[in-house]
């Protein structure tokens, strides 16, 4: 079996989990509530457009690429188990998260366009980073499109290939180092979450050099915030994702498949 056909294997398998995770979010954010309404005898409080204005796609798709580009271990093993190298499936598996990372941006950015922006335009400029920020970055609309749906998929690939990059690192330990591993990451995460908090809160954040590396990579221009461009951002994310991938590689050439 060579990289076409187990990238069609690999594609086609989550392609089918992708769907999976359409339908169960559709079933549960749209239906069930519409559901709940007309057993409660309220459905005139129900909104459909609110529902589907409040559906968050994106997200969904970012924790589908997440799961998918983490837990990659049994795919693996059931294809080293049969005869494809360690290469081979590298090689696959990065094609695919490469074509359904495409394949997603294109969902996301129709969905919010042709349905949420119509419904809800403040909804729909909170619905990402860069319709927050960089909106504006050019006076046409078509071209502020494109580099949106650029953004959006060096986006996607960044959190894929760094999720890709930690699930291949885990897979080296043992199920009970990996345990481990889970619960110190977060642990460490809230610890520097409060410490930023409380630079904040203390006014102390503004004077450090992680505020001026804040204010450079999200690409403001002046000191008063007002005029940002993602150019910055955009270079990060893509060095960030060669490094991932680089990272990814090496931890994909050590790993083994474990005994049951």
């Amino acid at each position: 079996m060579k990289i076409g056909p187990t990238t069609n294997y690999l594609l086609q398998k989550q392609l089918k989990i992708l769907g999976l995770a359409y339908i169960y979010s559709f079933a549960f954010l749209i239906v069930l509530p519409f559901l709940l309404y007309l057993l409660s005898g309220d459905i005139s409080a129900y909104s459909f457009s609110n529902a589907l204005v409040d559906t968050p796609i994106s997200g969904i798709f970012y924790i589908y690429m997440i799961v998918i580009s983490l837990l990659s271990y049994e795919n693996f093993k059931f294809l080293i188990q049969n005869g494809i190298s360690r290469k081979t499936f590298f090689i696959s598996q990065l094609k695919v998260y490469l074509i359904i990372g495409l394949i997603g941006n294109i969902i996301n950015q129709i969905y919010n366009y042709l349905i949420v922006y119509p419904l809800n335009m403040d909804t729909f400029k909170s619905l990402s980073l860069f319709q927050s920020f960089y909106e504006n970055t050019f006076s046409n609309p078509f071209l502020n499109g494109v580099l949106g749906f650029v953004f959006g998929y060096l986006m996607i690939m960044s959190y894929s290939l760094t999720s890709m990059a930690i699930g291949s690192f885990l897979s080296l330990f043992s199920r009970k180092m990996q345990r481990a591993i889970i619960i110190m990451i977060p642990i460490a995460g809230v610890i520097t979450l409060v410490f930023l908090v409380k630079l904040v809160i203390d006014h102390q954040f503004i004077d450090t050099w992680m505020a001026d590396f804040a204010k450079w990579l999200l690409g403001y221009a002046n000191d008063d915030l007002t005029t940002a461009k993602p150019y910055h951002l955009m270079v990060w994310c893509f060095g960030w994702d060669l490094i991932m991938l680089y990272l990814s590689k090496v931890f994909y050439s050590k790993k083994q498949i474990k005994k049951a």
